[in-house]
C-alpha cells in the first residue's frame, strides 16, 4: 500500500514507500514507488529516442508550374513516458540503500523501484504553445492527436501525432539545430494512497446543522460547495486529522481537502433530495429532506489505515531533443511540383506487450487507386509484439490526390489470458478490426487492453487489526471465466485481467468472504460490479467490511460551539455490555477537538450508553449536568447552557446613502437597522449596516431543559424620514432571518 509517510527525494524523482499490516502491525516493505518531476521522451526498441520528424517541402523554385498550391508541412510522432529506465531504477535503489542501510542485501530483500500506480488522469502535448486538436488549428500545428485520457501500464507512455504547417515544420527544424525545445507535455493524474497511520475524521452535528440550513434556505438558495464552510464557521461540522508523525504541508492540505469533499458530498445527499443536491448549483427551498435520526450516521465517519485517499499529481515539462541522437529520425522529402509522388505511412501500435494480455497484433495496409499513373496496388503486412511497435508502409501514388490507405488488424491474446481455470482466450480466433480508409502519413493503433477485462478491487473501510483477510471471488459469466484474489494488510488491492474480446458480452461480478482475527468467517452475497467499473473503465470497486464484523462499538466525541466562556468540558461515558461495566472520561478545551471511545460489545446495533457533561467556566465556576441516555455514534459536546443566535439580514434593504426627498418618498434604502434582543436579564441591541455581514448574539440558560426562546424587535432607520418600528416577536430559532415590513394593503376602491 502506497503511503505518504517517510517519502524520499532522489532527484529527479520522489520515492513513496510501501507499507503493509501483518497481524495488525504496521511495517515497511523494500518496495518504493517512483514519481518523476516531469515527463520525458521515451526510448524506442532500438534504444534511441521515440521521435520521428518527416518534413515535406517544396525546394526553391519547385512550385513553378504546379497545378495546385504546394502542400508543404511536416509530421511528427513522439512518445513520452514517466517510468524510470532500468538504469535509473538501479541508481534509485542504490540511493535508497545509502539513506536506509538496513535495506542493504543480504540483510533483507532487494530494494524494488516500481512505477506509480496511477488510477486516472489526462495527458496533453503542446507545440510552440499551441494545443491544436479537433477543429482547432494553430499557426504552427494543424492538428495534435493523442491528447486526452491517459492510459496506464508499467511505463505510463503516451504517443502523439502532430501535423505541422509549413511554418511549423520550418520552425521545428530550426529549433532542433539551435537546441531549443518546442514540445511541452503535461500529465494531470490521480493516484491512490492509504491513510496508513493517519486517522481522518469527518463529523457533523446533524440536528443543529439541519436547523441552520433550513433557516438559511428561508432567506434564499444555498450553494452546495458552501454548505461545509457555512457549518464549520458555526462549529457545527469539521474535519480532524490524527497522526503520530508530522505530515508535509501539501499532504496535510490534500487530506483535509479530501475530508471536506467527503463531508460536502454527504451533506448534500443527507439533507437534500437528489434533484436539490446534484451538481454545484443552487439548492432550492423545496429540496430539503425531512430530518431523520439516521442522518447522524451518514455524516460522521472515521477513516483509518486501509481507507484509500486520492492524490493529484501534475507533471509537466519541455521535451528535450538532442540532434546528435535523432539521426535518421529527421527526414526531409522535397515535393515534386508541390505534391508527393511516394506516400510513406508510419504505423504505431500503442499496446504495452510486456504488461498487456495482448500477445501480438497483425496489421495489413492496402493502397488501391487509379489516377494519372494508372492503377497502383500496394499491400503490406506487419507484426507488432514486444520490442517491435513501429513500422513503415510505402507506396507510389496513382495521383497526388489519391492518398487513402485502408487498414485491418488481427489481435492475438495470450493463452489462459489471466483465467485461473485455464480456459481463457488463448485458443480462440483472433479479434479482427477493419478501419476506414484514411488520408494521412501516420496510423496509430490505439489497442491498449482492447477486449481485456480488468476487474480491480481494493479494501477500503476495513479495520486491519480485526480483519485478517478478504477472499474475493470474481466471475465473468458470459465466458465462464473466474478468478480468486486474497486481500489483506500486505496486499490491500488486486486486479484480475482476462481476455474476453467482446466488451458488450455482459458484466462481471464478485463475492467477498471475510476472515477475522478470531477465525470467524462472514460470507457476503454475489454482487454485480457497478457500470463504472466494467470493461474499459479501469475503475476500482471498493470493499468495505460488513458492520457485524466489528467487535467493538465506536463513539466519536467532538467538541463544538463557542468556548469563549469555557475553560473545558469534561465528558463522562458509561455503558454495560455482557455483564461488564465500561466507562471513560475525556476533557475538551476548544472546539474541533475529538476523541474516540471503543468499548467491547456483543451487538453493535443494540449498543446504548450514558453521557454526563461537566462545564468548567473560565471564572472557576463548575456546572455538572445530569446523565443522559445516548445511542448516536457521534456525541457532540458543547456549552449546553449557551444559546447562539445567528442573525441573517440579507433580505433587508439597508446601508443606503442619504437621498433626495423625492427618492425617500419613492422608497429609498434604509441607512441601518436596530435589532433589540431579550432573554430574561440578557439584553442587547445590535446595529446592522451591512446586509451581507449579519450578526450573532448569545445568551445563557439557567438549566439545559429551559426553553431557549427569546424575543426581538426590529427598527428600520431610513436615510430620511421617521423610523419604522416593528412589533416585538418571540421565537426559539437559532437562526433569525430578518425580513422587511410588508407593504400596506391598498385602500378599497370608492363606492360607486
Amino acid at each position: 500500500m502506497l503511503t505518504l509517510a517517510d517519502s524520499l527525494r532522489v532527484e529527479p524523482f520522489t520515492l513513496f514507500r510501501d507499507v503493509v499490516y501483518r497481524d495488525g502491525q504496521r511495517s515497511y516493505t523494500p518496495r518504493f514507488y517512483a514519481l518523476p518531476d516531469a515527463p520525458r521522451l521515451a526510448r524506442d526498441e532500438r534504444g534511441g529516442p521515440a521521435f520521428d520528424f518527416l518534413w515535406y517541402r517544396v525546394p526553391p523554385g519547385g512550385s513553378a508550374g504546379a497545378v495546385a498550391p504546394p502542400v508543404s508541412g511536416g509530421l511528427v510522432t513522439l512518445t513520452v513516458e514517466l517510468a524510470p529506465s532500468p538504469e535509473e531504477r538501479a541508481t534509485l535503489a542504490a540511493a535508497v540503500v545509502q539513506v536506509l542501510p538496513e535495506l542493504a542485501a543480504p540483510a533483507g530483500a532487494a530494494v524494488e523501484i516500481l512505477s506509480m500506480p496511477f488510477a486516472a488522469g489526462t495527458v496533453a502535448l503542446a507545440f510552440a504553445g499551441e494545443t491544436a486538436g479537433g477543429d482547432i488549428a494553430g499557426d504552427f500545428a494543424a492538428r495534435i492527436a493523442g491528447s486526452g485520457p491517459a492510459r496506464f501500464s508499467g511505463t505510463e507512455r503516451a504517443t502523439f501525432s502532430v501535423e505541422l504547417t509549413a511554418e511549423g515544420a520550418a520552425l521545428l527544424s530550426q529549433a532542433i539545430d539551435a537546441g531549443q525545445d518546442l514540445f511541452h507535455a503535461r500529465y494531470d493524474l490521480t493516484f491512490e494512497i492509504r491513510l496508513d497511520d493517519v486517522e481522518l475524521r469527518v463529523w457533523c452535528d446533524a440536528r443543529r446543522s439541519y436547523d441552520a440550513l433550513a433557516a438559511g434556505l428561508a432567506a434564499g438558495p444555498l450553494e452546495l460547495p458552501r454548505l461545509y464552510p457555512a457549518l464549520a464557521v458555526q462549529h457545527l461540522a469539521g474535519v480532524e486529522l490524527t497522526t503520530p508523525r508530522p505530515l508535509a504541508p501539501e499532504h496535510e492540505a490534500a487530506l483535509r481537502k479530501l475530508g471536506e469533499d467527503l463531508l460536502t458530498a454527504a451533506l448534500g445527499s443527507a439533507f437534500f433530495t437528489a434533484a436539490g443536491a446534484g451538481g454545484t448549483g443552487a439548492l432550492g427551498a423545496g429540496a430539503l429532506r425531512p430530518f431523520a435520526p439516521e442522518i447522524e450516521a451518514t455524516l460522521n465517519h472515521t477513516f483509518s489505515e486501509s481507507f484509500p485517499a486520492e492524490q493529484r499529481a501534475v507533471l509537466e515539462g519541455t521535451i528535450r531533443l538532442d540532434k546528435a541522437e535523432l539521426g535518421d529520425r529527421l527526414r526531409r522529402i522535397d515535393l515534386d511540383g508541390g505534391f508527393f509522388r511516394i506516400l510513406e505511412v508510419k504505423i504505431y501500435c500503442t499496446v504495452d506487450f510486456a504488461n498487456d494480455l495482448i500477445e501480438t497484433v497483425k496489421a495489413r495496409l492496402d493502397y488501391d487507386a487509379t489516377g494519372s499513373a494508372g492503377r497502383v496496388q500496394t499491400s503490406g503486412e506487419y507484426l507488432f509484439r514486444e520490442g517491435s511497435t513501429v513500422a513503415t508502409f510505402r507506396t507510389a501514388l496513382a495521383a497526388p490526390e489519391e492518398r487513402k490507405v485502408s487498414c485491418e488488424v488481427e489481435i492475438f491474446y495470450r493463452a489462459s489470458a489471466g483465467n485461473s481455470a485455464g480456459n481463457g482466450a488463448g485458443n480462440r480466433e483472433p479479434r479482427r478490426i477493419a478501419y476506414p480508409a484514411v488520408d494521412g502519413t501516420a496510423i496509430v493503433l490505439d489497442l491498449d487492453r482492447l477486449g481485456v477485462l480488468t476487474a480491480a478491487v481494493a479494501l477500503r473501510d476495513v479495520p486491519l487489526a480485526r480483519v485478517r483477510s478478504a477472499v474475493v471471488e470474481l466471475e465473468y459469466p458470459a465466458d465462464a471465466l473466474s478468478e480468486r484474489l486474497i486481500l489483506d494488510g500486505e496486499r490491500a488491492a488486486g486486479v484480475w485481467q482476462a481476455a474476453v474480446r467482446d466488451e458488450t458480452a455482459g458484466p462481471w461480478r464478485y463475492r467477498v468472504s471475510w476472515l477475522t482475527a478470531d477465525d470467524r468467517r462472514v460470507e457476503e452475497d454475489w454482487q454485480t460490479a457497478p457500470a463504472s467499473s466494467q470493461l474499459g473503465s479501469g475503475s476500482v470497486v471498493p470493499l468495505d467490511a460488513p458492520r457485524e464484523l466489528l467487535a467493538t462499538a465506536r463513539v466519536m466525541v467532538v467538541a463544538a460551539g463557542d468556548f469563549a466562556d469555557l475553560a473545558q468540558v469534561v465528558v463522562d461515558l458509561a455503558a454495560d455490555s455482557g455483564g461488564q461495566a465500561y466507562q471513560t472520561q475525556m476533557a475538551f478545551a476548544q472546539p474541533g477537538e475529538s476523541r474516540v471511545w471503543e468499548p467491547p460489545v456483543a451487538d453493535r446495533a443494540a449498543f446504548r450508553y450514558r453521557a454526563r457533561r461537566t462545564l468548567v467556566y473560565a471564572d472557576g465556576s463548575v456546572r455538572a449536568l445530569d446523565w443522559t441516555d445516548e445511542d448516536a455514534p457521534v456525541l457532540v459536546v458543547r456549552d449546553l447552557l449557551r444559546v447562539d443566535v445567528q442573525v441573517i439580514a440579507r433580505l433587508l434593504d439597508i446601508g443606503g446613502k442619504a437621498r433626495s426627498q423625492a427618492g425617500a418618498q419613492a422608497g429609498g434604502a434604509y441607512a441601518f437597522a436596530l435589532l433589540a434582543l431579550e432573554h430574561g436579564d440578557a439584553k442587547a441591541t445590535l446595529v446592522l449596516r451591512d446586509p451581507a455581514a449579519g450578526a450573532r448574539w448569545s445568551f445563557r440558560l439557567a438549566a439545559p431543559a429551559d426553553p431557549a426562546s427569546y424575543r426581538w424587535q426590529l427598527t428600520l432607520v431610513p436615510a430620511q424620514g421617521p423610523r419604522v418600528e416593528m412589533p416585538w416577536q418571540e421565537t426559539d430559532s437559532a437562526v433569525l432571518v430578518l425580513r422587511p415590513p410588508s407593504p400596506p394593503s391598498p385602500p378599497p376602491p370608492p363606492a360607486a
